[in-house]
């Protein structure tokens, strides 16, 4: 967050800089002023998880890239909008679209802050799993013994 807002001051003053971080730095600002940050976290971890656990949902690492920003974005009711539906007659919440080199560039600082952490805790779930897999199994063969 000091980063993104340290970015967003030196564009307030006047200062040339890349447009992509600069978008990237007031959505995460955003983010970070509306969101409570344990949801962020959780929300991030949790996409490392999925991606640990079905790695086939994401094609490619900037799909991950880009589902991890959708989803931090997410999170902000500002980020989304209202739109008249006329063939089901209601409103339809939007999320508005960013360019991709701003998706890229939300997704640095998310995955350098939760990357290390969400990778091992994804090591740690799947430990957990294959160890009650073993339990499991070596239950069931001492039940069959007893037969």
């Amino acid at each position: 967050m000091t980063h993104a807002r340290s970015v967003l001051e030196r564009y307030g003053n006047g200062q040339p800089g890349n447009r992509a971080e600069r978008l990237a730095a007031h959505h995460l600002v955003v983010v970070g002023d509306t969101v409570e940050p344990w949801t962020v976290v959780h929300t991030v971890l949790a996409m490392y998880l999925m991606q640990d656990s079905r790695p086939s949902r994401f094609s490619s690492d900037a799909a991950f890239d880009f589902q991890i920003v959708r989803r931090t974005r997410g999170l902000a009711e500002v980020n989304a909008g209202l739109t008249w539906d006329s063939k089901a007659q209601r409103s339809k919440k939007v999320y508005r679209d960013v360019p991709p080199r701003v998706m890229q560039a939300m997704a640095e600082p998310l995955k350098a802050a939760f990357g290390v952490a969400g990778l091992t805790l994804a090591t740690k779930e799947r430990e957990d799993i294959n160890k009650l897999n073993e339990q499991r199994l070596r239950l069931s063969k001492a039940l069959e013994n007893l037969e």
